[in-house]
């Protein structure tokens, strides 16, 4: 086909869609005719949380008492996932741990997995294979990827293949109200100039002509309308329906699947802030019309970005680290306190600093575990604790714990005053020999911080080598190297002792390098040694 003059029917399209979209979205009063959003009526959780739709904290209040309905986007499963994914999916498993285990509710999360679009076929055209081999691979990946990571897993998952009947009545329905129609070529859109003043509520679009106004637009009506349903080509995979052989629009699938088992309305809808617009926009839509409400989801979250020199992880950049990669060099518990450092809608940078202050963390935390019990159990001196202050310390943590969660989730602030108890507590175990009186032992304030550190930390899916059901990673091979280790180490010494030419004078540095240096190597192997005063302690590092 000649595209010969194409160019002026372009340049006369992108003045109409101009004009389109000015007159839909340049009036600032375009939102005060109508709510943007309604308080619920329900189950008053004493919870503020961010809600997108009104870029503010709001309360959160559940239609069923105790019960959350959770809808996930989840993985476009056509590659293995990377840290910026795995940033979604903790910090989103932080905030369900968090109402599970602290606030006691029911979560009934639904993930959606996205098993067919244009990118995953193209990969398996690239590498001369079938949809669903490829698919079914890093699905089986991305499992493994959120297990490793100890990501809860969803209440339902659903893949979008099992589902495209059910899209199609969803399609359907959408037409038959006049919100969408079918191209020439057998596609279906959305039409966005008929759904209003409505549409924008998540994000305000920006002028589209400038990226969307190419000859591939020609097929719609309008350069806002969004693809409800996709023609296939003859070589494609696709599935018959009542305008031809297709496939679903990306959009469309997660309102369907999230319909499907919530209906009409759901309580949270989450992703990441990239999907913000268009997907999330659009997915409001089609819902709104489809149930014909005014409010589908209660309340939208998204969560912040792990950036690379502050641009988003993105594999069409190519500044990924894929999650396998990442836990070669580190650990889950790492990943996971660095979620939790900061709060869930805030973009980090990737920095080696912010990984070895998790690592501090958590090698403190453990360390404290292994201290406690040794006081408890009797097998270190200290002076008389102060077991009022230490109660009072712990009462103190818990309300600043629930009160930091219950201000949209705040981690970094919880995990903040779990230290500040933490640093309590070890001041109160520095040795100190003197005038200490075994009659003066009083171990059950400490063992109910200990207690209670464990519980905090393992409810937020972290593991310290204090839990009960730790479950010990250390090999054969690993024990092995560290009587190596013990065995060079006393060598040292030895030679140290049998030495006539070193001065006494070097003796104390050599042997402090040697204690350090052997410090060093067993941490290689999982194996993290403390010092407290003239005592030192050993506990098993977690993955």
């Amino acid at each position: 086909m000649k595209i010969i003059g194409s160019r002026p029917i372009v340049r006369r399209c992108s003045q109409i869609i101009r004009f389109e979209w000015r007159s839909m979205f340049s009036s600032e009063r375009r939102l005060r005719n109508h709510q943007r959003w309604m308080q619920p009526v329900g189950h008053v959780t004493g919870i503020n949380v961010y809600n997108s739709l009104v870029k503010t904290t709001v309360p959160l209040v559940l239609s069923r008492e105790s019960t959350v309905h959770w809808y996930m986007c989840g993985p476009t499963v056509y590659d293995h996932s990377h840290i910026g994914h795995a940033s979604c999916y903790v910090k989103f498993d932080i905030v369900r741990r968090i109402m599970e285990e602290f606030f006691g509710f029911d979560v009934v999360l639904l993930l959606g997995i996205t098993d067919i679009d244009d990118k995953i076929i193209a990969k398996a055209n690239q590498l001369e294979t079938s949809v669903s081999v490829l698919t079914k691979r890093y699905e089986r990946s991305f499992a493994e990827d959120m297990r490793s990571l100890r990501v809860r897993r969803p209440s339902v998952a659903i893949r979008v293949t099992d589902f495209v009947p059910n899209i199609i009545s969803f399609v359907q329905r959408i037409i038959e109200r006049d919100f969408a129609y079918v191209s020439a070529s057998g596609s279906v859109y959305f039409d966005v100039i008929k759904y209003g003043n409505e549409y924008g509520k998540l994000r305000m679009p920006t002028d589209p002509t400038a990226q969307d106004a190419t000859l591939s637009d020609l097929d719609k009506r309008h350069a806002a309308d969004f693809a409800l349903w996709k023609a296939s080509k003859a070589d494609e995979t696709g599935w018959d329906s009542p305008w031809g052989k297709g496939r679903p629009g990306w959009h469309v699938e997660c309102s369907c699947l999230a319909s499907h088992v919530f209906g009409s309305k759901l309580d949270i809808h989450s992703g990441g802030l990239d999907l913000l617009f268009p997907h999330h926009e659009n997915e409001l839509a089609q819902s709104c019309v489809y149930h014909d409400v005014e409010q589908w989801a209660n309340y939208w979250m998204h969560s912040g970005h792990v950036q690379m020199k502050q641009q988003k992880m993105s594999k069409s950049l190519k500044n990924t680290i894929t999650i396998k990669t990442f836990l070669e060099g580190h650990t889950s518990n790492e990943f996971r306190i660095f979620c939790l450092k900061s709060h869930y809608r805030k973009n980090v940078d990737y920095a080696d600093d912010l990984f070895e202050e998790a690592t501090a963390i958590h090698s403190r935390l453990c360390s404290f575990v292994k201290q406690a019990d040794d006081y408890v159990k009797g097998r270190c001196r200290t002076a008389h604790i102060d077991e009022v202050a230490v109660r009072h310390k712990l009462d103190e943590c818990k309300a600043k714990v629930m009160d930091a969660f219950k201000d949209d989730f705040n981690t970094s602030l919880a995990l903040e005053s779990l230290l500040a108890l933490v640093a309590f507590v070890n001041k109160q175990l520095q040795l100190n020999e003197q005038d200490t009186k075994d009659d003066l032992r009083d171990p059950t304030a400490v063992a109910t911080v200990s207690q209670y550190v464990q519980k905090f930390s393992k409810n937020l899916g972290i593991t310290l080598s204090g839990d009960s059901e730790h479950t010990d990673r250390t090999t054969a091979t690993d024990w092995k190297a560290a009587f190596d280790f013990a065995v060079a180490f006393r060598k040292q010494m030895r030679n140290l002792a049998l030495s006539k030419t070193i001065r006494e004078s070097e003796v104390e540095a050599s042997v402090l390098d040697a204690c350090d240096r052997f410090r060093n190597d067993v941490s290689k192997i999982g194996i993290a040694i403390t010092d407290k005063g003239s005592d030192s302690f050993w506990a098993i590092k977690n993955s």
